[in-house]
């Protein structure tokens, strides 16, 4: 039996950075050796000497779009939406801090929105508006970070918090792996013969959800 409680464990905030370091390849690695199993503490960019003609490196190329908005409730009071999931050209599924019922009309900046269904964990919003949604959210939302980030810096976020290689909006947390990938680290890498297959999983609920299982049963 796994218990939750045995993966606890005291993470120091010094040792959490608030910003990405630049370049991005420049991030520690740490590389097992699988003949004798010994560790070896690397830079990122040495992967492009490990990986080779036999290995296939798979990217997610999905992109983090803003999909924090900031507004208001029609009653005056302020509200907080994560959008994780596009249902169709309006509606969208999302979490809301406070908790929101069925039927309650939102303003964010010129963009209206009302709470059409409650799905326990999530709920259903349908927006009003005009011309391309995601450009809307380019100029009013905000990229979600993790709450251990403290950095407002929205340029900056949106630059660093991407892989060089999002190419489709969807995710509302970023393919956090793929980060340190450089362009020419990854040129590097398809001259050694390495296959790079990219496929699209949208980052959604999951990332945001806590664990609330006390035990596993892992037989």
């Amino acid at each position: 039996m796994i218990k939750i409680e045995d993966y606890d464990y005291e993470s120091p905030t010094e040792l959490i950075a608030q910003e990405a370091i630049s370049p991005r390849d420049g991030c520690r690695l740490l590389v097992v050796n699988k003949k004798n199993n010994e560790i070896e503490e690397k830079v990122f960019k040495d992967i492009a000497g490990e990986l080779g003609k036999n290995d296939v490196l798979v990217l997610n190329e999905s992109r983090v779009f803003p999909a924090r908005l900031m507004g208001k409730k029609e009653s005056g009071g302020k509200v907080e939406l994560l959008l994780l999931k596009k249902i169709n050209e309006k509606d969208w599924e999302a979490i809301s801090r406070p908790g929101l019922k069925v039927g309650k009309k939102l303003v964010f900046s010129n963009l209206k929105a009302e709470v059409i269904r409650n799905r326990n964990e999530t709920l259903e919003i349908r927006f009003e508006f005009e011309g391309d949604l995601w450009k809307i959210l380019e100029k009013i939302g905000k990229t979600p970070i993790p709450p251990y980030i403290h950095n407002n810096k929205e340029a900056e976020i949106r630059r660093d918090y991407q892989t060089v290689y999002a190419a489709n909006y969807g995710s509302a947390a970023a393919p956090t792996a793929g980060l340190h990938f450089t362009d020419e680290l990854l040129n590097k890498l398809l001259k050694n013969g390495v296959q790079v297959e990219k496929v699209n999983l949208n980052v959604g609920l999951g990332t945001f959800k806590p664990i609330t299982e006390k035990k596993f049963n892992n037989g």
